[in-house]
């Protein structure tokens, strides 16, 4: 068996330790009081750039859906067929 043994704190050690617990709450709960609202506004500006951005695309692609579903656009011939010929 495995004994312990410990000593009594000192009632200034108690003090102490009672002290920085709540000096660590404090600055905890500061903390999140700052963050919280940085990192939701932080994000809404985020989203906010991004809708900003994709207006012309979300545009471009309402359009594309009235248009019964036909695509238009070009396309290039990279190379031409070559006649194949038969043996009969």
């Amino acid at each position: 068996m495995i004994y312990v043994q410990m000593n009594k704190a000192k009632p200034l050690q108690k003090v102490l330790a009672i002290l920085l617990g709540i000096t660590m709450l404090a600055l905890v709960v500061l903390f999140s009081v700052v963050m919280i609202p940085v990192v939701v506004v932080t994000g809404l500006l985020g989203f906010a750039y991004f809708y900003w951005k994709t207006r012309a695309l979300r545009k471009a692609m309402a359009e594309a859906a009235q248009d019964n579903g036909v695509i238009e656009g070009e396309a290039v011939v990279v190379r031409e067929q070559q006649e194949i010929k038969h043996l009969n």
